[in-house]
């Protein structure tokens, strides 16, 4: 476990000078409750931190601590769940000690470092293979050859969903095979499974055994196999425990069920720090368990110490985010307060729509550059769904406001509306690399490489893209199916050219390939929320295709559109993104886009639980403004039908801290 040279070996007088100088540091660089919370070791804590209360701060000094008190920075289990956040905390610990401990590590790296080690005796080699997302794509794909993508999406969450939940059921297999059977059908139901759902358990048991053929263990074995381990070897189980004298745990709040059984198992005597803040429990489709935060105190006996003190924020975000949270039920209460006394009231602006939202926003952005000395990357436009975004996006980029679209596809970029776009190319601007780029999209079905380097040579010697699918469509190279294809884009070429306003050209394509177009959303979407989502996104499209009476005109906007988010200068840009894509980050200034009821929270959120988790949501979406604050409503939006009403959580605001506009 570790290198031996690695081990301390300070004299007992150096390591008190030292200890001492660095008890004053702490004392001087923390508050009473990081310190307190840095220097308690005398059993299990649960460190409850407000967002911006400095708990990376607290984790990092507290290592440091541990090893100026003497213990071995290999033998202390530091865990957190991105490699950004466990490199950013190796290398705060070796500037403040001059070591970077082995053991700051993700949960799965973790994992990984001790089944090489121990996994021998569960029979699992010291040399397996980590299979990635694509090797577990295509070992499902080799499984359910019949089945559509997004078909096969299902069975990769089932399988997650099976591992990380029925993990029991998994360690005996050979007992519990008929309890895994109904399981596996009992979760094919609820994830809507096309095959008969009878066939789920054998999709799922010959994945594994085409893993194991290739000795691959997946990112859910990882964890699972780990406490399949220590669960199975109390010999391995207690020699970990004592190697590791202290276990820190960062984000407590999002571990799943597997986590916390594995930190259960290799902690002995109290040694443990879990840090984190249920109030930002936002993960639970992801498989987090919220309620292994909330029980730490109860479980372990454990001592609590609140971190209440905000540095991010000015006073009016912090309380009235602090009023917003108080409605939930399940949670560690926790009294927060701001460092920055500076009172600036939370601006609410309602819109008759999203086009009057979109007009109205960039003037805002340009103030707070102007006025109140922000540059772009110091804004942030949140929002519960990326769909509400797309008017925005167009208004933002036409009037050369730099704008970065974080964790997802600009708006003309996405599959389809790109394919619309590309048709509407061919049949009014003759362009001939749309066709060919437009049949490689596979929406009319047919083309593929060898097909389009045999259509390339029409393309070369016709002056049309008419003159090149009727030509070829008779040529005797192509197969019937292409012959076919080319007819069908000969008929909507003819169909939809007749049409000379923008949008009755855009819904002379929807209906004209409308069965085609309605196949072609379905099989490019995993799921059938990302296939609402796209939906939407046509729906926006039509919408913003009205503004634009002539169709060049909207193709010539749409290319310089396009142009300048690809020339954008990322490092001084509006941030665009969703505010689970936000957890983490902080800005200046940051506007909240529709807060409205069936949006934010999500018309999808029905349980009590499920309120809840959006208005956690809602708090990180506001906590991420360290000085100014706008959120912003509508009554209508176009994927709406009936007029919309403002969000609860706006309403949860108490009136002193808000202002309208």
């Amino acid at each position: 476990m570790g290198k031996d040279n690695m081990h301390l070996s300070f004299s007992t007088s150096c390591l008190n000078r030292n200890m001492e100088e660095f008890i004053r540091f702490l004392k001087e660089n923390t508050t009473k409750d990081q310190y307190n919370a840095i220097t308690y070791t005398r059993g299990p804590l649960l460190v409850a931190a407000g967002a911006g209360s400095g708990k990376t701060r607290v984790i990092t000094f507290k290592i440091a601590y541990l090893i100026k008190r003497g213990v071995s920075p290999d033998r202390i289990l530091a865990v957190t769940f991105t490699n950004k956040a466990a490199n950013e905390m190796k290398e705060r610990v070796k500037h403040l000690t001059g070591f970077a401990p082995y053991w700051i590590r993700t949960f799965h790296s973790a994992c990984v470092r001790i089944l090489r080690k121990y996994g021998n005796a569960i029979d699992i080699k010291p040399d397996f293979k980590i299979a990635t997302e694509t090797d577990q794509k295509n070992i499902i794909k080799e499984v359910m050859k019949e089945q559509k993508a997004k078909e096969r999406k299902k069975l990769s969450l089932l399988i997650t969903n099976l591992k990380n939940n029925y993990s029991s059921y998994l360690m005996n297999k050979d007992r519990n095979g008929r309890s895994l059977q109904r399981i596996c059908k009992q979760l094919a139901f609820q994830l809507k499974l096309k095959p008969p759902v009878d066939k789920a358990y054998y999709y799922y048991r010959d994945y594994e055994k085409i893993k194991q053929k290739y000795e691959y263990l997946d990112f859910d074995d990882l964890l699972l196999k780990t406490m399949e381990l220590l669960q199975s070897s109390p010999e391995i189980r207690k020699k970990l425990q004592n190697y590791f004298e202290y276990i820190l745990v960062d984000e407590y709040q999002d571990t799943n069920n597997l986590q916390e059984r594995i930190i259960g198992f290799l902690m002995q005597n109290g040694n443990i720090t879990v840090v984190g803040d249920d109030y930002q429990s936002i993960y639970r489709f992801r498989g987090a368990v919220i309620q292994n935060f909330l029980d730490f105190e109860k479980k372990y006996n454990a001592k609590k110490i609140v971190l209440g003190c905000n540095f991010r924020s000015i006073k009016t975000i912090v309380e009235a985010s602090s009023e917003l949270i108080k409605n939930n039920l399940a949670q560690v209460h926790k009294e927060l307060y701001a460092s920055d006394k500076t009172d600036i009231p939370i601006y609410i602006k309602s819109f008759a729509d999203e086009y009057d939202e979109a007009k109205y926003i960039p003037d805002i952005i340009l103030k707070l550059v102007k006025q109140k000395g922000c540059s772009y990357k110091d804004i942030a436009v949140l929002y519960r769904s990326a769909y509400i975004s797309y008017i925005l996006q167009h208004e933002l980029i036409r009037q050369g406001i730099p704008v970065m679209v974080v964790g997802d596809t600009f708006f003309f970029k996405k599959r389809e509306i790109k394919i619309i776009i590309l048709f509407l190319r061919m049949v009014f601007q003759n362009d001939k690399l749309a066709l060919l780029q437009f049949l490689e999209e596979n929406f009319l079905k047919g083309f593929g490489e060898k097909g389009l380097e045999k259509l390339k040579k029409y393309a070369e010697t016709l002056d049309t893209v008419l003159d090149i699918v009727n030509q070829a469509g008779y040529g005797r190279e192509f197969t019937r199916q292409q012959r076919m294809t080319l007819l069908a884009v000969k008929d909507g070429v003819e169909m939809v050219k007749g049409y000379n306003k923008s949008a009755d050209a855009v819904q002379a394509f929807l209906d004209t390939f409308q069965n085609v177009f309605r196949d072609y959303l379905t099989a490019i979407s995993e799921d059938k929320e990302q296939l609402e989502e796209r939906k939407r996104s046509v729906d926006e499209f039509l919408s913003f295709s009205k503004s634009h009476q002539d169709i060049n005109e909207l193709l010539e906007e749409i290319a310089l559109l396009t142009d300048k988010v690809a020339n954008v200068n990322e490092k001084n840009a509006v941030n665009l993104t969703t505010v689970h894509q936000a957890k983490g980050l902080e800005w200046k200034a940051v506007i909240i886009l529709g807060a409205e009821e069936g949006i934010f929270p999500t018309r999808h959120a029905v349980t009590s639980a499920e309120i809840e988790e959006e208005r956690r949501l809602f708090y990180v979406a506001i906590t991420r403004a360290k000085r100014y604050l706008l959120i912003t409503y509508t009554f209508y939006r176009n994927n709406c039908e009936s007029r919309l009403r403002i969000s609860r959580f706006v309403k949860e605001i108490p009136g002193k801290y808000v202002t309208s506009m």
